[in-house]
Formats: C-alpha cells, sequence, structure tokens
C-alpha cells in the first residue's frame, strides 16, 4: 500500500509539471474567483493536490544538499503569479492610487493596499468591483497567464532557481521570492516583470459610464466597508 501512495505521488509531481496541466489549473482558478465561487478555496485545493508533492520533494532534495528537481510548485504560483491575491491585483491597487483621478476607486485602493501586500485582495474584487465586471473580465485572466508564461520560461531556461523552501502566501511579493529560491536575486527581477502585467487606462475604462459607474462602485465599497468594520474588527 505504502509503495503504490508514493507512486502516486510521483505521478503526480510529474503530471503537474506539465505546461497544460498549469494553465488548466490556472484558468479554472481565475474563472471561479471572477464568478464568485471561492476562487481562493478552489485554489488552495486544486494547488496543493497537485503542488504541495513537487514541493515536497524540492525541500528533501535541498534537505540533502541535492538540486531541486521540480520546476513548478505550490508556492511558485504564490510568488511569481498571484502577486497581491488571484488576479496578481497588487499593480492593480497601485495603478488606481498613482494614475486614477475617480475619488471612490481611490478610496477602495486605500483600503485595499495594506491587505494586498499581505496577498489577501478580497476588498480589490469586491470593492471596485473585478469580479463580474465584463470590463476587467479579459485583463483578470489574461495577467496571470502572461505572468505563468513568464516564469515558466525563467525556470525552464534555469535563469532563475526553482522553489527550495515552502513559505506560508502571505509573505509580502519579492521578499517572498527571495526566501523561496534561497536568496537568488534574479526571483526579484521577474516577480518585477510580472508585477507590472496588470496595467489599465483607468479613465478610459470609466468615463464613458461616468456618474452611473461611480455610484455603483461606492455602493458596492461601502456594504463592504461595513461588512469588514462588523465581522473583521468587531471579532
Amino acid at each position: 500500500m505504502r509503495k503504490l501512495f508514493n507512486e502516486l505521488q510521483l505521478n503526480l509531481a510529474v503530471i503537474s509539471q506539465n505546461f497544460i496541466v498549469i494553465l488548466v489549473i490556472l484558468v479554472l482558478i481565475q474563472l471561479y474567483c471572477y464568478f464568485n465561487f471561492q476562487g481562493n478555496n478552489l485554489m488552495i485545493t486544486i494547488a496543493e493536490f497537485f503542488y504541495l508533492t513537487s514541493q515536497n520533494f524540492n525541500v528533501e532534495a535541498v534537505n540533502y544538499h541535492q538540486l531541486p528537481q521540480y520546476l513548478f510548485t505550490k508556492s511558485t504560483l504564490d510568488v511569481y503569479v498571484f502577486i497581491g491575491g488571484v488576479g496578481s491585483t497588487l499593480a492593480f491597487v497601485l495603478g488606481v492610487l498613482f494614475f486614477s483621478k475617480i475619488p471612490e476607486m481611490r478610496r477602495v485602493a486605500k483600503y485595499s493596499l495594506a491587505p494586498g501586500i499581505f496577498n489577501f485582495n478580497s476588498s480589490t474584487l469586491f470593492g471596485i468591483p473585478i469580479i463580474l465586471n465584463k470590463r476587467y473580465f479579459v485583463p483578470f485572466m489574461i495577467t496571470p497567464i502572461i505572468s505563468l508564461i513568464t516564469t515558466y520560461l525563467a525556470l525552464s531556461l534555469r535563469w532563475i532557481d526553482p522553489i527550495q523552501i515552502a513559505l506560508p502566501n502571505f509573505i509580502p511579493p519579492f521578499l517572498n521570492g527571495f526566501l523561496a529560491t534561497n536568496l537568488d536575486l534574479n526571483s526579484l527581477a521577474l516577480i518585477l516583470v510580472n508585477f507590472f502585467n496588470f496595467f489599465y487606462n483607468l479613465d478610459e475604462l470609466y468615463k464613458k459610464k461616468k456618474m452611473m459607474t461611480i455610484k455603483v462602485r461606492s455602493d458596492t465599497f461601502n456594504f463592504y466597508l461595513k461588512w469588514y468594520n462588523k465581522k473583521v474588527l468587531a471579532s
């Protein structure tokens, strides 16, 4: 029985390294999150099922002073693809703060920045909102895919080291990659490239809707803020 379980783990680790498998899992995570089907919970379940095995093998190899064998692990998605949470929204939050002229969006971004630094982006997804907002569907889906492609190429060409240390996903961007790759400076450059994938012309997106859009965004944010104050701060 133990031998069968070990073979199953090895097969899962091998399958998980296929780019098509990684892409399908990523697209499912994004779709579930966009349609508000609890994408974060799905991400944890799927990623752990496929990628904890390869991550454990890498950590064990490093402990025995061997080179990590598997390029993609669970932390690879957290470090390079989901920068600031599902959809890689931290750069979007900073873009709103620096470039948007819409007060309601800037207000959402101010509340979302601190959680986003620790890879929690519920306030961004629901406050802007990005979820079920057709204007954000394409960039929300495409951004992680572009990050996945650049990450896969960098790992395949051995430009960056594979993940060698298991880290929780609330470690801030850049620091998590530096630590997870055992202090590989090239990982910082890759995170920086992926970080700026999520870019919008915010004024162009919103100028046609004007006050109607602003009212909807403001009402949505006020609802989320009341829930946050009641459930989170009061606990």
